[in-house]
């Protein structure tokens, strides 16, 4: 992204990789312009009715087009850049804390449009609800250190809870996520995860 300097290690971009970023903080959008000339600042030069024929979608009024945006609420202003992010094509979406102001039916839109969506979707959320149904890899940080684990957050409290490690490289990934799904309560459930666990760890060692 360009904001902060790698401190260790090195960031590679593929040549085919398209990033659309959404920040909790709205930095994309210029408050000090209308909704329109946010609009035209991000390239989407779009007739007036068309714009509003997309702004309906998030609840604006034609009315709305030359509001500023530092007179919008909250949730307005995100509803405004997800209607701006929507008409951008991308592989790959990077979204901070995104269902941060929004109200229910915007919410359920919003998963609803991002289970559509073919690319990656790479996200940071508080919204536990929203991680279980949008995540199917979660990335924690623990003792320092960064951990993946296959699934959504139900996935990742059960091992959590079954005091199952989550060093995932010793694992298949759809192997991994059969395990989990397929019996998440019970003895014989985790003694199958246990013995699958240690067959793979011999395998590598």
């Amino acid at each position: 992204m360009g904001e902060l300097k790698v401190l260790d290690g090195f960031f590679s971009k593929g040549k085919a990789t398209s990033i659309i970023y959404y920040s909790q903080l709205h930095e994309e959008l210029d408050k000090n312009l209308t909704i329109k000339q946010n609009f035209e600042k991000h390239g989407l030069y779009y007739p007036e009715q068309h714009i509003v024929s997309i702004l309906k979608h998030y609840l604006f009024d034609r009315e709305d087009l030359d509001k500023k945006v530092s007179s919008l609420s909250g949730g307005q202003i995100s509803k405004l850049l997800f209607a701006i992010i929507g008409q951008k094509e991308c592989n790959l979406l990077i979204l901070d804390e995104p269902t941060n102001h929004l109200d229910y039916d915007t919410r359920e839109s919003l998963e609803f449009a991002l289970n559509k969506f073919e690319g990656t979707i790479l996200f940071i959320s508080h919204d536990r609800y929203f991680v279980n149904k949008l995540a199917t890899h979660i990335w924690f940080i623990d003792n320092e250190e960064l951990s993946l684990c296959y699934g959504n957050y139900e996935d990742y409290r059960f091992k959590i809870e079954n005091h199952i490690e989550m060093d995932l490289s010793l694992f298949d990934e759809e192997a991994q996520l059969n395990l989990v799904l397929e019996d998440k309560i019970g003895e014989r459930a985790l003694k199958r995860i246990k013995e699958k666990y240690g067959s793979k760890k011999r395998k590598r060692n």
